[in-house]
């Protein structure tokens, strides 16, 4: 298929307004814990862990190898059932508007619109299906004997990371950024965005800002009220 350009979007708290590796994990506890109070206090255990973690270890691939371990022995089968109720009960609040409304417009414009995150498919395919996003490039957790092995196949999807996979993949594809746009949120997203011809930094994140005020990109800060929900 041809296409008139490309559009990368990161996923959490730029195209959607939570972070759903954690989310989704927490419904997975909730769906497959006997009681509420169990799956609450499982959830809290988790989060803690990847809490210290994380004031321990500040480089963000590292946090990321970390929460992929959380996974360790868990049904595939499970975690995608738990995806797919979390994105169904989320998805009237799921969206952050500013940001759908310029991904539907490339998408008018004939662009390859592209999801790039440290996010995992399970989590991610059910909302790049419901968006029409075709193309997805994501953390890939090891899987044997259907279970998640708490590993990754390949480098985090994070920073540097996030920007070299979709360098593979635009190659790959033979799609090419050169005249293009991009969209992040956090500042370790500055590889990804500078890969464009037309980045956009998306939020408020203060180190991101600058750096965009800096070099004349544009800036979207998210909308106040009512988030997209999709008919």
């Amino acid at each position: 298929m041809t296409y008139a350009y490309c559009a990368v979007f990161d996923l959490d708290e730029t195209l959607i307004r939570p972070k759903s590796m954690l989310s989704v994990l927490d419904a997975y506890h909730r769906a497959s814990t006997a009681s509420p109070a169990e799956a609450e206090r499982r959830i809290a255990m988790l989060r803690e862990r990847v809490a210290a973690f994380g004031a321990s270890h500040p480089d963000r691939r590292e946090q990321n190898r970390h929460f992929y371990r959380q996974l360790a022995g868990i049904e595939v089968a499970a975690m995608r059932a738990a995806a797919a109720r979390w994105f169904e009960a989320m998805r009237p609040t799921l969206y952050h508007d500013a940001v759908v409304d310029e991904l539907v417009l490339h998408q008018r414009n004939g662009a390859a619109t592209i999801v790039v995150t440290g996010s995992f498919r399970d989590a991610v395919e059910p909302i790049a299906a419901d968006l029409g996003i075709e193309h997805v490039v994501c953390a890939e957790p090891e899987i044997a004997d259907a279970r998640y092995t708490g590993e990754l196949l390949g480098a985090p999807t994070i920073g540097q990371g996030k920007a070299d996979a979709l360098g593979a993949y635009l190659f790959r594809r033979r799609l090419s950024l050169e005249v293009g746009y991009a969209y992040g949120d956090h500042d370790s997203d500055i590889p990804l965005l500078s890969l464009a011809t037309r980045p956009v930094a998306v939020g408020g994140h203060p180190a991101l800002i600058r750096h965009a005020a800096s070099r004349g990109w544009r800036i979207i800060h998210h909308r106040q009220g009512k988030q997209h929900g999709r008919p």
